[in-house]
C-alpha cells in the first residue's frame, strides 16, 4: 500500500549537494564509491512504484551502515562516505518520499512523486525490472504531447492526446501509456519509459481520462475557445480539423428586453424575454452548457457569449412569481399571479427596462382598487334606534355589491373581473380595518352585504365611508345637522314654567333638546341639589306644550 511521506522542511540550499556531488566525482572518479542497483515495477493496483535497492546481490532496506538515517535526514554524510553521493542522496529521497514495505523487501512511491524519482533512476547505469531482471529501458528521446482537436460546437470541445517521437515522428495512444505528473512528466509507453517534452500542452495532461480525451462545457468550453484555442492553434502540437477556422467570439454588456401579450382564450399573460448582447438579440439559456450561441454578423456566423450570471438573476424573478417557460422566449402565467405581475412588477419593469406591449393589454388590465375609497353604503329606509344599510362599491361609474367581494375574499382571490373593463384589485387589509371600525360601533354586516346599525353610532358613519340618504332623508338630515353643528342651538323656554332657570340650568335644558333631535341618550350628572329635576321638567313642559299631552315614562327614587 502506498502510504503518506514524511515531512521534512525545504531545503535553504537545493542544489548545492548535487553540485558537490558532481564534482566529488570528476575529482576522484566512479571506482572508489559503493554504487546501489535498483529493481523496479510499476503497481497499476496499489498505483504506485516498487523500488527494490539492491548492493550486489543482497537487498538493502536500511541505510544505517551507509550513515543514512530515518530520523536524520538532514545528515548528509562527508565526501569520505564509501557510498556514492548521488546514491546517497537518493537514499535519502527513499526515507522522505516512500514507505518500506518489509516483508517483500522494497519500498513503495506514491503515484504523485514516481516522476521525480523516475528522473533520478534514469541516471543510474543499473536499474532492472522486477522479476526477469532484465533491464529497464529509459528513453533518452523524449516523447511530445499532441492534441487534436476533434469536435467544437457552441456547447462543447472534444480533445484527444496522444504523444509522438520527435525523431521517427512515431505516435502512441495515450490510452496505452500511464502517465507520471511532477516537475519533469514522465509516460510509461510498452515497456520503456519516456520523458515528456515540456510544451505549453502539457499542464492540460493530468486532465485527460485514460481514453486520452477531455471533454469541455459550458464556461469550460466559451473560455478555451475564446481565450486559449487562438494561441494553441498556432503550435505544431495542436492538431486542428482540415479547413478549420477560428469562430469570432463577441463578448458585451447583456441587456434584458421585455414585450407582453394576452392570450384571452387560455387566460394567460404572456411574457417574451430575450437578452441583447450588442445588436444580436438571443433567447434564454436553457442549460448551463449554452454559454456560446450562434449568431450572424454581415453575412457571416460568429459566437456570442452569454452572460448566464445575469441571465439567471434576470429569470429568477418571474419563474418566483410562478412564470412558467413554454418556449425559448416565452413564459406564461394566468389567474392572479398574472394580476399581480401587472400591478407589482410592470411599473418597474417599465421603468428599468425596455418593455413594449403594456398599452395593448384589455384582458389583464387594472383599472381601480376596491377598498376603503370606493365603499359606499345606502341607508334602507324607515327605522328610528336601528340603521339598515346596504354596501357596495363604486368604481369607473360601475357599482359592486359587497358580497361579491365577500365571496371572493372568501375563496382566496385579489381581484374582481369586470368585463369590458379588466380587474379591479381588492384591498382586503384596507377592508378589514373598516369591517373592525364598523365592529367597534356594534355593526353587523350579514351574508348579504346589509348593514345593521344603531342610530346612536350612525353618526360616526360618515366618517368611514360615503353614505347615501336619499332612501332616509330624515336621518340623513340629522346627521347632517349634526356635523355641521357648531354649538348647541339656544331654545325658549316653556311659557308656562314659572320657575327661573339660572344659564348653566338653561344650557342643559337645550342640551337636552339637541339630544332629542338627533335620537341620542343623555345623562344629566350636575351635583345633587343643582337642579337636574328642574331641567328635566321644564324640557317635558315644552313637550306638552308643542305636542299635546304625551304620555313619558319618569324613573325616581322613592325620595
Amino acid at each position: 500500500m502506498c502510504g503518506p511521506m514524511q515531512d521534512r522542511d525545504p531545503p535553504q540550499h537545493p542544489r548545492m549537494f548535487e553540485k558537490l556531488s558532481k564534482a566529488i566525482r570528476e575529482e576522484e572518479g566512479d571506482e572508489g564509491f559503493l554504487q546501489f542497483g535498483y529493481q523496479i515495477e510499476f503497481l497499476p493496483r496499489q498505483n504506485c512504484l516498487a523500488i527494490k535497492v539492491v548492493l550486489g546481490d543482497e537487498g538493502v532496506t536500511r541505510f544505517e551502515r551507509f550513515g543514512i538515517h530515518a530520523l536524520g535526514l538532514h545528515r548528509h554524510g562527508t565526501p569520505q562516505s564509501e557510498l556514492d553521493p548521488e546514491h546517497r542522496r537518493f537514499a535519502q529521497h527513499l526515507l522522505r518520499f516512500a514507505n518500506l514495505n518489509a516483508s517483500e523487501g522494497f519500498y513503495v512511491v506514491p503515484r504523485k512523486h514516481i516522476a521525480f524519482f523516475l528522473s533520478k533512476l534514469a541516471k543510474f547505469p543499473r536499474v532492472e525490472s522486477f522479476g526477469d531482471g532484465s533491464p529497464a529501458k529509459f528513453s533518452e528521446q523524449p516523447l511530445v504531447p499532441l492534441v487534436e482537436l476533434l469536435e467544437q460546437t457552441k456547447s462543447h470541445v472534444k480533445l484527444a492526446a496522444s504523444f509522438q517521437d520527435s525523431e521517427t515522428l512515431k505516435e502512441f495512444p495515450f490510452s496505452g501509456a500511464t502517465v507520471f505528473l511532477g516537475p519533469r512528466v514522465w509516460a510509461w509507453v510498452g515497456d520503456a519509459f519516456y520523458p515528456i517534452k515540456s510544451t505549453v500542452l502539457s499542464p492540460m495532461l493530468s486532465d485527460f481520462n485514460a481514453d486520452g480525451q477531455l471533454v469541455l462545457t459550458g464556461d469550460e468550453a466559451a473560455d478555451f475557445i475564446q481565450d486559449y484555442l487562438p494561441q494553441l492553434a498556432r503550435k505544431p502540437q495542436m492538431i486542428l480539423p482540415q479547413g478549420f477556422h477560428l469562430p469570432e467570439i463577441l463578448e458585451t454588456q447583456a441587456e434584458a428586453v421585455y414585450s407582453v401579450r394576452e392570450d384571452t382564450a387560455r387566460d394567460k399573460l404572456i411574457l417574451e424575454i430575450l437578452f441583447a448582447y450588442g445588436e444580436h438579440r438571443v433567447p434564454p439559456h436553457e442549460q448551463e452548457s449554452e454559454v456560446l450561441v450562434e449568431a450572424e454578423k454581415e453575412g457571416k456566423k460568429i459566437l456570442v457569449r452569454r452572460n448566464l450570471a445575469y441571465e439567471r438573476e434576470t429569470l429568477a424573478p418571474f419563474l418566483e412569481q410562478g412564470f412558467q417557460r413554454v418556449g425559448p422566449t416565452r413564459f406564461e402565467t394566468g389567474e392572479d399571479k398574472a394580476l399581480d405581475f401587472v400591478s407589482q412588477t410592470l411599473p418597474k419593469l417599465k421603468q428599468e427596462a425596455d418593455l413594449e406591449g403594456e398599452e395593448e393589454l384589455q384582458h389583464f388590465k387594472l383599472f381601480g382598487d376596491l377598498g376603503a375609497l370606493q365603499l359606499k353604503a345606502k341607508a334602507a329606509p324607515g327605522g328610528i334606534d336601528w340603521l339598515e344599510m346596504d354596501l357596495g362599491f363604486e368604481i369607473d361609474g360601475l357599482e359592486v355589491p359587497y358580497e361579491v367581494v365577500q365571496t371572493l375574499i372568501a375563496q382566496g382571490k385579489r381581484y374582481l373581473h369586470i368585463p369590458g373593463k379588466g380587474f379591479a384589485r381588492i384591498q382586503k387589509e384596507d377592508l378589514q380595518k373598516v369591517e373592525e371600525k364598523l365592529a367597534e360601533l356594534e355593526g353587523e354586516i350579514d351574508a348579504t352585504g346589509r348593514l345593521r346599525l344603531s342610530g346612536y353610532h350612525a353618526a360616526y358613519l360618515d366618517e368611514m365611508l360615503r353614505v347615501d340618504w336619499s332612501r332616509h332623508q330624515d336621518f340623513g338630515a340629522m346627521i347632517r345637522s349634526l356635523r355641521h353643528s357648531q354649538e348647541i342651538p339656544k331654545r325658549q323656554l316653556p311659557p308656562r314654567l314659572s320657575a327661573v332657570l339660572r344659564d348653566y340650568q338653561h344650557h342643559g335644558y337645550d342640551w337636552l333638546h339637541f339630544l332629542h333631535d338627533h335620537r341620542f341618550h343623555g345623562i344629566l350628572a350636575d351635583d345633587m341639589g343643582l337642579g337636574k329635576t328642574l331641567q328635566a321638567l321644564a324640557y317635558l313642559q315644552d313637550r306638552r306644550d308643542r305636542h299635546g299631552p304625551m304620555p313619558n315614562l319618569v324613573l325616581a327614587p322613592t325620595s
